[in-house]
């Protein structure tokens, strides 16, 4: 945990909502409203701090992700949240940690956040259930708590943003079976599909679940074995014992939760000594790697949920809470909240899904490094 020096530059995010109706959302166009009812509610924020020149209004935000595993934080969510808050407050002053999906380690860096005088803590819990005794400690201090990606349970929250999980989940699963179908893959065959959720007792992993467990059971094609972890090494040896037990051809498809499942899923395939064509691997998170994989046809997709806006959104929130200002989203469960909408990422839509919204350049996914400059032509990746 460290101060963030405010004199990084970043590109700014344009950050644009736009209500339609009370049915629809858009910011970089993939947002939608969580309920149907806008609260407008106005939270006092902590006094801004004296020591900002000339008058200007400064104030500290606390900004908790869970752990280090999944590049997206880093990536995105941060730097969607860092670059929103010194866009609009120059002045301000961001502290970020990760939490080594530790609730301890997470409790105490809420506690030293409190005690440096944040104005705003943006969390995203380790434990939903356990989470809710930080929010009491903010609460006693004063400090609103925006719950980031996963849900808090607590009515103490002032805002929530985050994803719908099943839909996610569906996403990813409907884009799989149309993968095998257009291949013509047979359905009445040994030959099914090896499926990774992610950790179970993760509200994320939970929801995907619910959401792609109906479109997989209803394709017709043969779930074989299943695992649930977020954890690689894990991954690639249940993988690695599928192959050992029915055989690499044996595997259609692999439902694989996020882009971290999905190498490890392509790993075992490779150092099984398989060298042929990949099944149709998925993904979420549109990280770096997972999508190089895509491009290289690696992994048929990954599923982008737009972490960069989503930090965005965060942002501006949580400079109107510190500021005392009123915010205006529906309410779910009591809190006032917007949801993300995900959207599949085959190699065909890179251009358009995350080369124009802004998430990478060219430059970043077709490095000569890679070798992959041949294969973002022939995609239109440009």
């Amino acid at each position: 945990m460290g101060d963030v020096d405010s004199t990084k530059t970043r590109s700014p995010i344009e950050l644009r909502i736009t209500w339609k109706g009370l049915s629809s959302m858009k910011h970089r166009g993939k947002l939608f409203a969580a309920a149907l009812v806008p609260l407008a509610l106005v939270i006092s924020g902590c006094g801004a701090n004296a020591d900002a020149a000339d008058g200007e209004e400064s104030f500290k935000f606390g900004f908790i992700m869970p752990d280090h595993g999944s590049p997206r934080y880093t990536q995105f969510d941060y730097p969607g949240f860092e670059t929103e808050i010194l866009r609009q407050c120059p002045s301000c002053e961001v502290l970020f940690a990760d939490s080594n999906h530790d609730p301890s380690e997470q409790q105490r860096q809420v506690e030293s956040m409190l005690t440096q005088g944040i104005d705003v803590l943006v969390l995203d819990p380790v434990d939903s259930k356990g989470a809710a005794s930080f929010v009491n400690s903010a609460d006693r201090a004063g400090v609103p708590v925006i719950a980031y990606d996963r849900t808090i349970e607590s009515d103490k929250v002032s805002f929530a943003v985050g994803v719908n999980w099943p839909e996610v989940g569906k996403v990813q699963a409907e884009s799989l079976v149309a993968a095998l179908e257009a291949k013509d893959v047979p359905k009445d065959s040994d030959a099914g599909i090896a499926v990774i959720w992610g950790d179970l007792q993760s509200e994320a992993g939970f929801g995907m679940k619910e959401g792609a467990l109906p479109v997989l059971e209803a394709s017709g094609y043969p779930l074989l074995g299943e695992t649930d972890t977020w954890d690689g090494p894990t991954v690639q040896s249940f993988v690695s014992s599928q192959i050992s037990r029915v055989g690499a051809d044996q595997i259609v498809g692999v439902f694989a939760a996020n882009d971290g499942n999905a190498g490890a899923t392509i790993a075992a395939f490779r150092s099984s000594g398989f060298d042929g064509t990949l099944p149709p691997i998925t993904g979420l998170d549109a990280t770096l790697a997972g999508v190089q994989q895509v491009i290289e046809g690696n992994q048929y997709m990954t599923t982008y949920t737009d972490p960069l806006g989503e930090g965005a959104i965060a942002a501006d929130v949580a400079l109107k809470l510190a500021k005392g200002e009123p915010i205006d989203y529906p309410e779910v469960d009591g809190v006032p909240t917007q949801l993300v909408e995900p959207v599949a990422v085959t190699v065909d839509k890179i251009q358009s899904e995350l080369i124009d919204s802004g998430a990478y350049t060219a430059e970043d996914l077709c490095s000569a490094e890679k070798d992959l400059v041949a294969e973002c032509e022939a995609a239109g990746i440009k």
